[in-house]
């Protein structure tokens, strides 16, 4: 051929021109050089200067770190990108080809040209079939597939290149060409993963197998249980969830069915207990359980819980000091005490006795025994517990007088509530959840509640709208219908009789989500592929869509 001759490119405006190389396995370590030096010799005919031609060059991320203008690139200039490749695109181009070319970039592609028709590559370098996915979770998803049989070209590597739908930049594992399986990990949960899997021989990169698959919810805990320890803590157990990295409780007293200010939790994944103290007497709380994974919370499950009231047993500060106490022997004026040690090596034991009240202190210390008789102490006969048969339905309340038969004492009255004083429901829960459903039931009161008033609220609503049901009062349940999908809703229940409202009882129910998840191709060919997904209740069928790619 004839020579190369310099050839000077004076450019009359400015432009911005990057040069993007291919540094694919199929380019080769040698001709990657050879590239190099080819680019210095086309830069070095250009008139180079921040009033000219600037160069720069780049290997991903070309429209977003390169040509806009916070990466330096002039306005009003025109844009130019020298793509340098072999012509075998091992992922999806067209979509970034389309996004550079709208954005006013102009595309120069240099490689071989193409020469005469050969063998189909289809045949020649054939991909691997049958994609299939097993161990699939929150954060990982394990692929298998079928290496393709071709004695005269085996498989060297297989690459496999997985990103989400949102649009993340996309990862990539590289397995010896023996190896058909791979673990994908630290994936987000709920989120459609693409798939391709590039088979790479010794000369070629052959056509790769795809699919798609949606990761798993975060596992939840489960069996969250609540009890009173004393009148001011609460005690919170619940199975675990596996892989959790920590888990976080909220919890708040509930002021007439309205939850105050929650306060939060956070503790290890090893820990499945807590034990929440400072607490009000007699009060009712709403405790809500996180999983987190990371930082990633899982969907929570909420109880409610009441505190006790005060008063309670001694019992409570031996239980506080690791001990499980006994109490045999109960008479006026004395009282038998048994306990099994926290350890073994305590030296001794001090057991303080009060009236409920804080006087009337009684204190022994012992050592080397786990049993204690505490002597003189006050008579409880001061103490009465009364009990009577109803005289009617409609009482709305009893006046108790007494007076000491020994003389010296002064005559005394209680007033205590009759079946008509307006006590509220309790235990108010919710189960057997769907996504335009709730099931709510509750402990009743009393038998003598006329009926009962539901309302119910969607608290992500922006402009809040309450819906309420009226009720027998022989109910203990109700199906709440027609409600939004994937929407936690605020419930409560009040009780109502005769001549006046009695009290009120709340909890929180989430509806589940309508949408498809742990979408999956099991396995496909040329010409059909086979889909799996999580079945959703309540729908009447399902809508696939199919879009090429290409």
């Amino acid at each position: 051929g004839s020579p190369r001759l310099p050839v000077d490119c004076e450019a009359g405006v400015p432009a911005e021109v990057v040069l993007v190389v291919d540094g694919s396995w199929s380019i080769g370590r040698t001709d990657f050089r050879r590239v190099r030096e080819f680019l210095e010799g086309v830069a070095s005919r250009f008139r180079i200067g921040p009033n000219h031609v600037r160069f720069g060059q780049a290997l991903l991320h070309v429209m977003e770190e390169t040509l806009g203008a916070e990466s330096g690139a002039r306005q009003y200039t025109p844009l130019f990108l020298i793509l340098l490749t072999d012509g075998k695109s091992q992922d999806d181009v067209v979509a970034a080809a389309n996004r550079l070319k709208g954005a006013g970039v102009e595309i120069i592609g240099i490689g071989p040209e193409r020469g005469p028709p050969t063998a189909d590559p289809i045949l020649s370098h054939p991909s691997p079939t049958d994609l299939r996915f097993s161990e699939l979770g929150s954060r990982e998803v394990r692929l298998h597939w079928t290496s393709p049989v071709v004695p005269a070209h085996p498989v060297q590597q297989y690459r496999v290149v997985y990103h989400s739908a949102e649009g993340q930049s996309p990862q990539e594992v590289v397995v010896n060409g023996s190896v058909t399986t791979v673990l994908l990990g630290g994936l987000s949960s709920q989120t459609l993963y693409h798939i391709s899997i590039f088979p790479v021989f010794e000369d070629n990169v052959g056509l790769p197998l795809r699919g798609t698959v949606t990761t798993e919810t975060l596992v939840s805990p489960s069996d969250l249980q609540v009890s009173s320890s004393s009148p001011s803590s609460l005690e919170v157990h619940w199975g675990s969830a596996p892989g959790a990295t920590h888990y976080m409780v909220l919890y708040s007293a509930l002021n007439l069915g309205e939850p105050d200010d929650a306060k939060e939790l956070k503790f290890g994944a090893d820990q499945t207990s807590v034990d929440l103290v400072g607490l009000i007497p007699a009060t009712e709380y709403s405790v809500t359980l996180y999983a987190l994974y990371d930082e990633e919370p899982s969907d929570p499950i909420t109880v409610q819980g009441a505190t006790g009231n005060t008063g309670l047993s001694p019992l409570i500060n031996l239980t506080a000091l690791g001990l499980e106490p006994q109490l045999p022997m109960v008479s006026h004026s004395m009282l038998r005490i048994s306990w099994v040690p926290g350890a073994v090596d305590v030296p001794g034991h001090r057991v303080t006795c009060s009236t409920n009240h804080g006087s009337d202190v009684k204190q022994v210390e012992v050592t080397g025994v786990n049993t204690v008789l505490v002597p003189n102490l006050s008579s409880l006969s001061r103490e009465l517990s009364v009990r009577w048969e109803g005289a009617a339905n409609d009482v709305i309340s009893y006046l108790i007088k007494w007076i000491s038969l020994s003389g010296g004492g002064d005559l005394r009255q209680l007033r205590v509530p009759g079946p008509m004083s307006g006590g509220g429901p309790s235990a108010v829960s919710v189960a057997e959840e769907t996504p335009v459903s709730l099931l709510v039931s509750w402990v009743p009161p009393n038998a003598h509640v006329l009926q009962y008033r539901l309302s119910y609220t969607a608290l992500s609503s922006a402009e809040p709208h309450d819906t309420t049901l009226l009720l027998s009062g022989s109910e203990r349940q109700v199906v709440l219908q027609s409600l939004l999908p994937d929407t936690r809703y605020s419930i409560l229940v009040t009780a109502e009789y005769r001549n006046k409202e009695g009290g009120t009882a709340s909890t929180q129910g989430k509806t589940t989500s309508l949408r498809v998840s742990s979408v999956s191709v099991l396995r496909s060919d040329h010409a059909s592929m086979c889909v799996s997904w999580r079945p959703v209740s309540v729908v009447d069928g399902y809508r696939i869509v199919l879009q090429s790619v290409k």
